[in-house]
């Protein structure tokens, strides 16, 4: 099995450092593994959804 990458993504990541974002219900989150949480794009002050990637 190939793993296939999103040439588009890998770049805006690895090149430019932008985190990847995620839509839920109209809302936009930035991806963010290292703080292993979703953070809201446009809400600097909420704590966002944490604990999704590792479990708690």
């Amino acid at each position: 099995m190939e793993n296939e990458i999103n040439q588009e993504a890998y770049d805006l990541r690895v090149n430019k450092g932008m985190l990847p974002t995620i839509d839920i219900a109209g809302h936009t989150f930035y991806v963010d593994i290292r703080m292993d949480m979703l953070r809201p794009k446009d809400d600097f002050l909420s704590k966002g959804i944490v604990c999704i990637f590792r479990g708690c």
